[in-house]
Formats: structure tokens, C-alpha cells, sequence
């Protein structure tokens, strides 16, 4: 009789199913942590608040980085934009983020210390999380903290990239003012967003970058040598005086 009674309690356990538990606390099956919902970003909000109403004078910029991020030979490669002060970075990238050509999936990240909380590499990494997941089509993963952040970042940056790939897509990240990187500029123990970037960015993925000449970027981010050097000459400000909105740019080629 304590058999049948044995055997009853095991039938009414294993009934209960995977996700049962037994009267010692103990869990029966896998344990789901994630919040069920999956990630909508809204980082759009925050580039409109920096584009320009207009963009003037700029179709030859933004055909440039058209041809840059559908090009087969540039897949894996970096874009380096640098110019001094007021030479319209943010407006043209800000304008390109929004307004992106057919195939292209852009994730961004503007750099500025006008914006509370939008100058570090936590800032940076917790808003391109969000994009990534959002084009993944993904929850955020379990146990995420500063520890598990950065690992995460690079892991879902390759992920969105392949998967972009396979649907005839380009992924694009941007990531604007390298100079006001408050990682650069408060200590020698703080850590740069630039060096944060892979050294070798995955297959279907190209990087854009801009900032001003100063400060360098630290010598701490890894050397690719997948990078093209932009840089502004010294005919800009007179030509901003004009009410024209097109710096002119001279190009060399470097490591980064």
C-alpha cells in the first residue's frame, strides 16, 4: 500500500510538468528569466534632436557614404570622418541616420555632453544594446550588468550583421563625436568608447566614426588597418560665413 501511495506521489509530480516543484524547494525544469518582451528602441527620438531641419549643400557627403555602405569591397571596413569645430559632422551624420538608402540598417550613437548622460561608454553601449535587439528581434539577455555588458555589445553587433547579411541588407553603425567621449578626457582609469569597437568588424558590417583632430584617439583602441582618414581643410569657416553648409574634405589613408 505505501508503494501504490509512493507511486501516486510521483504521478501527481511529474503531471504538474516541466515546471513543477517539489515540497523541498527544489525546481523541476528550466527556469525562464527574461521578461518575455522583446525590445523596441526609440533612439530615433534622440538623433532628431540633433539633425538639422535642412541639410544644405551636402549631396556629395551623403552620396559618399551611400557608395561606402552598399560597396561589396568595404564590408568590414571603417570610415573615419575628422574635421575641426562647426564643420556640420553631426549634421550630416544625424541627416544620414534618419534618412538611410534602401538596404541599409543603421545603428547609431552621438556622442555629446550637451545631452545629459549621452558622453561615456556605459551610454553608449546600454542605447546601440537596445538598437541591436530591436533588429534582432530579441529580449534583452539575462543577468545583463556592467560585468556582462560590453561582451554582449560585440556578440549582438556580429549577430545583426549576419543577419542583415542574409536578407540582402548592409548594417551600419555610426558613432559621432569621439571627441567629446568622456572617457578620453576625465582620467587615466576611464575607458574611451573608441576602444570598445572591434579591431575587425564582423562580415556585413561597416563603421562610420567622426570627431575632431583633438583630442587623439587613446592609444589604448585596438589598430585596424580597415580605415579611411577624412580630413576638413582650413577653407571651412570663411565658407560657413557664406551660408553655405558643405565643408571640403582632403582624403588619406592610415591605420586608425
Amino acid at each position: 500500500m505505501r508503494q501504490d501511495a509512493h507511486a501516486s506521489s510521483d504521478a501527481t509530480v511529474a503531471q504538474a510538468g516541466r515546471d513543477a516543484y517539489a515540497n523541498v524547494n527544489v525546481h523541476i525544469g528550466d527556469v525562464n528569466l527574461r521578461t518575455g518582451a522583446r525590445v523596441r528602441t526609440r533612439y530615433r527620438h534622440q538623433v532628431e534632436r540633433i539633425a538639422p531641419s535642412r541639410l544644405v549643400d551636402r549631396d556629395a557627403e551623403l552620396a559618399e557614404l551611400t557608395a561606402f555602405c552598399t560597396d561589396p569591397s568595404t564590408e568590414g571596413h571603417y570610415r573615419w570622418w575628422r574635421a575641426g569645430a562647426w564643420a556640420g559632422k553631426s549634421a550630416l551624420l544625424s541627416t544620414f541616420v534618419l534618412t538611410p538608402p534602401p538596404g541599409v540598417r543603421v545603428v547609431s550613437f552621438f556622442i555629446t555632453a550637451r545631452l545629459a548622460g549621452q558622453a561615456d561608454r556605459a551610454a553608449f553601449a546600454d542605447n546601440v544594446l537596445e538598437q541591436l535587439l530591436t533588429i534582432l528581434g530579441e529580449e534583452p539577455p539575462p543577468f545583463l550588468n556592467p560585468a556582462t555588458r560590453e561582451p554582449h555589445l560585440l556578440g549582438l553587433l556580429a549577430d545583426a550583421a549576419a543577419l542583415c547579411r542574409e536578407r540582402g541588407e548592409h548594417l551600419v553603425l555610426v558613432v559621432d563625436g569621439l571627441d567629446e567621449d568622456r572617457g578620453v578626457t576625465t582620467g587615466h582609469d576611464s575607458h574611451s568608447i573608441a576602444a570598445l569597437l572591434p579591431s575587425r568588424p564582423a562580415e556585413g558590417l561597416r563603421i562610420v566614426v567622426a570627431g575632431r583632430p583633438d583630442p587623439p584617439i587613446p592609444a589604448t583602441c585596438p589598430r585596424t588597418t580597415r580605415c579611411v582618414t577624412r580630413r576638413s581643410c582650413a577653407c571651412w569657416r570663411s565658407r560657413r560665413r557664406r551660408g553655405r553648409c558643405a565643408p571640403r574634405w582632403s582624403e588619406t589613408s592610415n591605420a586608425c
